[in-house]
């Protein structure tokens, strides 16, 4: 199988990759996507040498940059005539102030939520070349709303409060593609979220201040 991955440099999804790569007597094909060149390559050799398995690449995108987020799509068409699933597992955690993206949108909707539904959009059809039936896992969490009036936060903002308004975002998401398709009888798709217990195997732990972990 062909499976891309976001966050798969660190966290959990360095570990789902691990696994992917070395799983059984038919490793599966790694696609990790991935900000920094420097780490990707540092993963994939680290991936390659755990498992000895060479079936693993990077694709770089930046998810704060939808322009990042077009060209990695145009990448993985080129490269690849089908995906068997991806995995949606990057997102932004912490943050000490507002800031805003080139895109002028508030970092953790757009990284945690745009950036990943234009990604999966936009690679719907090469997971429909799937032989296996293509599938989109979605790391999720429970909670949150989404503030209409104020999308982007600008009027009121905490970094808590951004995460569950992009986790209720993706969730809407994930329902949605699962209505449509469940009920398209010439698709084989599939779309499954799950939740993992907050800081459990991931790198946000290394990012909150230290007063903060004691909580």
């Amino acid at each position: 199988m062909k499976i891309l991955i976001t966050g798969g440099t660190n966290g959990m999804g360095k570990g789902v990759a691990e696994v992917l790569a070395g799983a059984d007597n038919q490793a599966h094909e790694v696609i990790i996507l991935c900000r920094s060149e420097m780490l990707g390559m540092k993963v994939r050799e680290e991936i390659i040498e755990k498992t000895l398995n060479e079936k693993v690449s990077i694709v770089l995108c930046d998810l704060t940059k939808l322009s990042d987020v077009k060209h990695a799509i145009d990448e993985i068409h080129t490269q690849h005539t089908y995906l068997d699933g991806i995995f949606i597992n990057a997102g932004l955690g912490y943050a000490s102030e507002r800031v805003e993206t080139e895109d002028s949108m508030d970092p953790h909707f757009q990284v945690n939520y745009l950036s990943h539904f234009m990604l999966t959009l936009n690679l719907l059809d090469l997971l429909e070349k799937s032989q296996s039936g293509g599938r989109v896992i979605f790391n999720v969490t429970e909670g949150g709303k989404i503030n209409w009036d104020d999308l982007q936060m600008e009027n009121k903002w905490g970094y808590e409060a951004g995460i569950k308004q992009a986790m209720a975002a993706k969730r809407m998401f994930l329902i949605k593609l699962h209505d449509v398709y469940t009920n398209k009888a010439s698709s084989q798709l599939s779309f499954i979220g799950f939740q993992i217990p907050k800081t459990v195997w991931t790198n946000q732990i290394n990012i909150i201040p230290a007063p903060m972990k004691m909580m």
